[in-house]
């Protein structure tokens, strides 16, 4: 006999009746657990935008420290993340302690610095600016 009782109806009420019996919560975190997709011990998604550092001479990558890129996947036999980089789109695998996630709100922050920068006023500022500080104490004094 079928009952109409769907995915959707077991979250529902299990959502809803979570607070009033612990077991229903525990079956409640169980079935949310099952349903999260994690991507790794990081907890990145695909696509998500992730910026190098930490890498050492010993590992030979020294050189993207401080560039980002964008999780391509997960690869468990060797516990790490495939991060491509544009522009070459190359791939490399790198393990979740040397990467760090980008926020939205960083993506932000360097749209809209990089969009200042190009402005007209911004680039006669940052030339006055260079005139003025010569040596990193004269900066320190602005």
């Amino acid at each position: 006999k079928r009952y109409s009782v769907d995915l959707g109806w077991v979250i529902g009420m299990l959502t809803y009746h979570s607070n009033e019996d612990e077991g229903i919560m525990a079956q409640k975190k169980e079935l949310d657990d099952l349903l999260t997709f994690s991507m790794g011990p990081a907890d990145l998604s695909k696509g998500d935008c992730v910026e190098v550092s930490g890498l050492t001479a010993e590992s030979g990558m020294t050189k993207l420290n401080g560039k980002r890129g964008f999780v391509g996947g997960y690869v468990e036999e060797k516990e790490s993340y495939a991060v491509k980089f544009p522009p070459d789109n190359f791939y490399v695998d790198l393990k979740p302690e040397f990467l760090q996630k980008i926020t939205d709100k960083d993506k932000v922050v360097n749209i809209l610095t990089r969009g200042v920068a190009q402005c007209k006023q911004a680039k006669n500022d940052m030339k006055d600016l260079r005139a003025k500080c010569t040596d990193k104490a004269n900066f320190e004094k602005l």
